[in-house]
């Protein structure tokens, strides 16, 4: 039987739970403003220019683009009014301090910065949405400006153009903040910097470095399917009573109540099951968990869960593939294909998925990937420890490390079958040097919980 590879980037699963549970905070508070924050754009870049405005500079302009794939990604509706903004600083400031902001706002149907390089030019057909004196903050992470001394804006529909111009003439400047950015549209920005005294900066300079974005939106009756958990391969025999969960995520700025949300299987096998939410408060999601149903045959199933239609359909249904076979377990699904890869440096490491069997089986071959050549590996395979998690005691363990090859699917033969009981069981990857061995994984945001397990050196207590 062959396990194939890793979903996730394990690694850092307590970090990406905490950062879902601190954002769905974060949305709870903001509900009281009758708003939500729309995630548009990150992308792991930094600068420690002017990409957004901060104490580092007495004056800043810059203009960028937001497309609309960008934001049709985002699930962000046609027809919502912004109300602010949030930008995101990756290394804080040591400086808050209070400088006057002018935020612009276009919608445009740009797939690239036409703006050009003349400020006053860029912002002349731009609307005005903020214009106010504004305190910027002395801490990491997103921090918000909600709009104040400009006109309302509603979203049309395609891109949208973002212009700043902040001056912060009198007080101390900072020297530490960097401005987490998103890298990926080539001269979507264009922006101008001072540090001395404040002067009229009017040339803007191209960069591909665009500050990481949300929007802060009323949206009305708007409710999203954000992600479906379950299993990309399963075994006929092995793993019936299969269960679904879907993440559901309020996008309006009104509590739907019992609201009703669908799981439909079609393909080799059908089923149908409709859950009801109670109470889903605006701009807060909640995890829906379905009836367990029984495959009968091999093959490709089309599992979609989807909400009732509402202002906003284009987030209403989504759909994953899952393959039935004879004897194999993946949580990759049809389709997708690696997004990164995991390991630790400065240590040994295990990293460990969990599975589950109806009846007792044999294990042959493990599949895995890694996007680095070379590292030392083992393989290693565990029984329950009756709470929850990988035992301390493998059932089995390679007695000699493996070598990695890169970029590559590798079908692993373990040097000897290894029978596992029925019930959950799990697959660890030993990372067998202190180099990152670079284990591929697809990504799955937010991670379902105690699925996924991580151990710094040897495996005598799971960190789930």
């Amino acid at each position: 039987m062959n396990i194939h590879n890793f979903k996730e980037n394990l690694f850092l699963m307590k970090n990406n739970i905490q950062i879902f549970l601190l954002f769905f905070l974060a949305l709870l508070s903001i509900d009281a403003f009758s708003q939500c924050v729309t995630p548009i754009f990150g992308g792991g870049g930094t600068s420690g220019n002017a990409r957004c405005p901060s104490t580092r500079y007495r004056n800043a302009r810059s203009v960028y683009l937001i497309t609309a794939n960008e934001i049709a990604n985002a699930g962000f509706q046609n027809g919502s009014t912004i109300d602010g903004l949030s930008w995101n600083y990756s290394t804080a400031p040591t400086i808050s301090g209070t400088g006057n902001l002018k935020i612009y706002l276009e919608n445009t149907a740009d797939v690239a910065n036409l703006k050009g390089t003349n400020f006053a030019t860029a912002i002349a057909s731009m609307q005005t949405v903020h214009n106010s004196a504004t305190l910027l903050p002395a801490a990491a992470g997103f921090f918000n400006i909600n709009f104040v001394g400009g006109s309302p804006f509603t979203y049309t529909g395609g891109g949208v153009y973002v212009a700043f111009d902040w001056e912060y003439c009198v007080g101390t400047l900072d020297a530490s903040c960097v401005v987490g950015c998103n890298v990926s549209l080539v001269g979507g920005l264009a922006g101008v910097q001072n540090t001395g005294a404040c002067v009229t900066l009017n040339t803007l300079t191209a960069s591909n470095f665009r500050p990481d974005t949300r929007f802060i939106a009323t949206s009305i009756n708007d409710a999203k399917v954000d992600y479906i958990y379950t299993i990309g391969e399963t075994p006929l025999t092995y793993s019936n009573n299969h269960i679904v969960s879907a993440i559901v995520t309020n996008k309006s700025n009104t509590t739907l109540t019992n609201y009703n949300v669908t799981l439909n299987v079609s393909g080799a096998n059908t089923f149908t099951n409709v859950q009801t939410i109670a109470s889903i408060p605006g701009c807060a999601s909640q995890t829906v968990t379905f009836a367990p149903y029984n495959y009968t045959n091999e093959g490709n199933n089309i599992v979609q869960v989807s909400v009732p239609p509402d202002n906003n359909n284009m987030n209403n249904t989504k759909s994953v593939t899952q393959t039935i076979t004879l004897d194999r377990y993946n949580y990759r699904y049809v389709g997708e294909v690696k997004s990164g890869n995991v390991g630790v440096n400065g240590s040994t490491a295990s990293i460990n998925a969990e599975f589950n069997t109806l009846s007792s089986i044999i294990l042959t071959h493990v599949n895995v990937e890694f996007s680095t050549a070379n590292l030392p590996y083992r393989i290693a395979i565990f029984g329950n420890n009756g709470i929850g998690g990988p035992s301390i005691i493998p059932l089995y363990e390679d007695a000699a490390n493996r070598t990695s090859i890169a970029d590559t699917p590798l079908d692993v033969a373990l040097e000897s079958p290894v029978t596992v009981p029925a019930g959950d069981f799990y697959v660890a990857i030993y990372q067998q040097s202190a180099t990152n061995m670079a284990l591929a994984y697809a990504t799955e945001s937010p991670l379902r919980t105690s699925s996924f397990f991580l151990y710094l050196s040897s495996p005598c207590h799971w960190m789930g």
